[in-house]
């Protein structure tokens, strides 16, 4: 049965803490069913909302910057590394990436395949506890933010030695796996290279060649197509061995913001995840595998992260969580391959109710709207509680806004 509700954007306005607790709660079913588009419409509605700010600096000490621009290396230089430079190494990231930390090569066998995985050899330039190291480390990490980047390197080693730009010659540390026609790891080995990236591609731009066979970019990027097809057939393979032995099939959207010419966000969407993210997903898990199994077999004392079994009190709540929604979920045992079963046996019933959250968006953009929906009286109830008196249900039926 279709339930129409109310929504009153000044509602939404208000600061009482128990609405604040029921917008927390609206927040989280929105961000939920629709994702972190309509999280930008319902903060964008808000008033007063308070900001804050962390201190980070893209200002480099000059001696730092010098000893970047030097570019000096301290372990193998290029002659004593394996020259790499011949294969068809390719760089894949997202339209808006600023620097390439990562590129792969797949060539058929006759029994299998060679993965080549090479990640730029920050350390070739970084000696341990120098004053760059000691910057490198007091930053952490590389930060990113919409429109720009905050590097934890000076640019001339995060942007330019240290990526794996094409048609440049790059140090790197590679690691290079033979595998069966099935995706069984026969040989690894890890070593320090110098390579040459052949192409930086897109995720969007692979998916158009591999996947949507779309004939102008197959034409532009004809040296690359059998190497795709390799790395397709492979990635494939490896992800059906890799669901075999159970692992879950984590679908988690992403946020992309897009900012106005002063700096204010225009919009936020969610980003598309597609087979060509799974493939260079395929592959860095791949590496991450071997080089932690090279540390085991060496006996190395070595910090691993290791994803714990589910709380089963957690898993619990999640299955009476889900029941307030219409979900039936079984009873077995909370193993991976109940959850993976929960994912493929929800998605169509939860498509449906994606749609409701979208149609619940839309109400924000006036102080009253109306709308019917199609959910169940749980899904109804679920609603109702998180909006408080700001939701009413009714079997008649109300055009949509």
């Amino acid at each position: 049965m279709n339930f129409p509700f109310y929504i009153a954007k000044r509602y939404l306005r208000s600061k009482s803490s128990q609405n604040a607790v029921n917008i927390i709660n609206f927040i989280t079913f929105l961000v939920i069913v629709i994702g972190s588009a309509a999280l930008f419409i319902v903060l964008s509605g808000f008033s007063g909302l308070k900001t804050f700010s962390i201190s980070f600096s893209n200002i480099f000490d000059p001696d730092l910057k010098a000893t970047a621009l030097n570019g000096k290396f301290f372990t193998l230089g290029p002659e004593e590394r394996e020259d790499l430079r011949e294969l068809l190494h390719i760089t894949i990231d997202g339209e808006d990436a600023k620097d390439f930390d990562d590129a792969v090569c797949v060539e058929k066998k006759r029994n299998g395949f060679c993965l080549w995985v090479s990640i730029a050899d920050v350390g070739a330039y970084v000696r341990p506890g120098s004053r760059l190291d000691l910057e490198a480390y007091e930053r952490g990490t590389s930060v990113y933010f919409p429109g720009t980047v905050i590097p934890m390197l000076p640019e001339n080693l995060s942007n330019n030695l240290c990526s794996l730009l094409p048609n440049k010659d790059r140090l790197a540390v590679t690691v290079v796996l033979d595998f069966d026609r099935s995706a069984n790891l026969k040989h690894k080995r890890i070593l320090r290279s110098i390579i040459r990236s052949s192409q930086r591609f897109t995720y969007d731009i692979v998916k158009d060649i591999i996947i949507e066979k779309d004939p102008a970019m197959r034409k532009a990027h004809k040296a690359f197509l059998t190497p795709l097809k390799w790395a397709s057939e492979l990635a494939r393979a490896l992800r059906a061995k890799r669901m075999e032995r159970g692992s879950i099939r984590f679908s988690i959207p992403e946020a992309a913001i897009s900012l106005n010419p002063d700096g204010t966000v225009k919009s936020i969407t969610k980003t598309e995840t597609h087979f060509a993210h799974q493939m260079i997903e395929e592959f860095m898990l791949a590496a991450n595998e071997a080089v932690a199994d090279t540390f085991i077999e060496a006996a190395r004392k070595t910090l691993f992260r290791v994803h714990e079994k589910p709380d089963p009190e957690k898993v619990s709540d999640f299955v009476q969580f889900a029941a307030t929604l219409g979900f039936t979920l079984a009873h077995s045992e909370k193993n991976p391959a109940w959850f993976n079963e929960v994912i493929d046996k929800q998605l169509v019933e939860f498509g449906q109710f994606i749609s409701a959250g979208r149609s619940v968006a839309r109400l924000l953009s006036s102080d009253t709207a109306q709308v019917t929906l199609p959910v169940t009286p749980a899904e109804a109830g679920f609603l109702e509680s998180s909006l408080g008196a700001s939701v009413v249900l009714s079997a008649q039926t109300f055009p949509a806004n």
